[in-house]
């Protein structure tokens, strides 16, 4: 697993594709502002830690993929909120 440096934690994204019944289109799922995920990984955090549910903007995140799954960098400073 890849292990952020400094004050950054790796997220893996949620694959959000329905709100309830209604099946959400591609483009939507492009066009989201905040996108949720789970850390998977942290680096230096004073907060956060493994497992917890994040909320954060999408323009301050470095996306990647591994292994088919999509994941944010993104320093803990620019996480919106967060579940326990």
């Amino acid at each position: 697993m890849l292990k952020p440096l400094g004050e950054r934690v790796l997220i893996q994204q949620d694959e959000e594709r329905k709100i309830g019944s209604i099946v959400l289109p591609q483009n939507v799922l492009e066009n989201k502002i905040v996108i949720s995920g789970v850390v998977k990984e942290v680096g230096d955090t004073k907060t956060l830690k493994k497992g917890y549910r994040v909320y954060y903007r999408k323009f301050v995140a470095h996306e990647l993929e591994k292994d088919d799954k999509k994941y944010s960098i993104i320093k803990e400073e620019d996480i919106l909120a967060y579940e326990r």
